[in-house]
């Protein structure tokens, strides 16, 4: 029996909760990891095709890797998060995932992503993304089942904007904000 959550519209990728919106339907899922790995373990979640030539594009895609696993682990905690988002932006990723898991709610499958580098400014980098969420999918962390989530509006395909910054550990995301469906 699939249980019905109303979810908002998305207000940025980071959000995560927000992310849901973009969530509809849902397939089986494999049981609930516990939480407590140490980063993406196994094989990692498909997003886009490579981008080993742009490390800023390497780096808002690893940040979208660590995002899906810490959503996928229900772990607000995840260390990835904190190697791949930093300031407001990881607060608002790990604020979100923390309201999942309170709400009895892990997410799993798939986002791609359709990302460009809008402009490079020293330690500074934007990225734009049609980012499409369809198959990230909300399941009942008691039991791994989907739950059917009722969008707010939109197609499971938003356009965000990211703010990255070059530091110590190479490109993080610090900002994030949508501008509607793509």
């Amino acid at each position: 029996m699939l249980r019905r959550l109303r979810l908002g519209p998305v207000v940025a990728l980071a959000a995560l909760a927000a992310l849901l919106a973009g969530c509809g339907g849902g397939t089986a899922a494999a049981p609930l990891p516990d939480g407590s790995g140490a980063g993406p373990t196994g094989s990692p979640s498909p997003t886009v095709t490579s981008t080993a030539d742009d490390p800023v594009l390497a780096g808002y895609l690893a940040y979208w890797d660590a995002v899906i696993h810490a959503h996928r682990a229900a772990n607000p905690a995840d260390p990835a998060l904190r190697k791949h988002a930093a300031g407001a932006e990881l607060t608002k990723v790990r604020n979100a995932v923390a309201r999942n898991r309170q709400q009895q709610i892990s997410v799993r499958g798939t986002v791609t992503h359709k990302p460009t580098v809008a402009s490079v400014s020293g330690a500074n980098a934007v990225v734009d993304d049609c980012y499409d969420v369809s198959a990230w999918n909300p399941v009942d962390v008691r039991n791994g089942q989907p739950i059917d989530a009722v969008n707010a509006g939109g197609t499971g395909r938003y356009r965000g904007r990211f703010g990255l910054r070059f530091g110590a550990g190479g490109w993080v995301v610090v900002s994030s904000s949508t501008s509607g469906v793509c």
